[in-house]
């Protein structure tokens, strides 16, 4: 995974995370993080993770966007934030 920043900088990381509730879920992802989970518990994981920063972040909302990119195509998904 690398992480493209907004100024050039690239960086080789094992997630990323950006946006203005990012400094919300730091904490919760260095802890709950694990490489090589399954679909489900990944696209779970960002779910929970950004509906945190979301209830915490007046600036987010709306909604999870996720895209699933894979060698057959992609998937993408929206779960709104109630």
């Amino acid at each position: 995974m690398y992480q493209c920043c907004p100024g050039g900088t690239v960086l080789k990381s094992t997630f990323a995370i950006g946006g203005s509730g990012s400094g919300f879920i730091y904490g919760y992802c260095d802890k709950l993080f694990r490489e090589n989970m399954s679909y489900v518990e990944a696209r779970n994981f960002a779910v929970e993770a950004v509906s945190l920063a979301i209830a915490r972040d007046g600036s987010s909302g709306g909604g999870v966007r996720l895209m699933n990119i894979t060698k057959d195509g992609f998937k993408r998904e929206i779960v709104n934030y109630d």
